[in-house]
């Protein structure tokens, strides 16, 4: 079992930011 996670930093706005080389460990994308 193998566990991810990021540290939380606070950014002005509403949304947040992930780095692209982290997108396919998470199955994130940019809908």
């Amino acid at each position: 079992m193998g566990i991810q996670a990021f540290q939380p930093k606070m950014i002005e706005g509403k949304a947040i930011q992930l780095h692209p080389l982290a997108c396919t460990a998470f199955n994130a994308d940019f809908d």
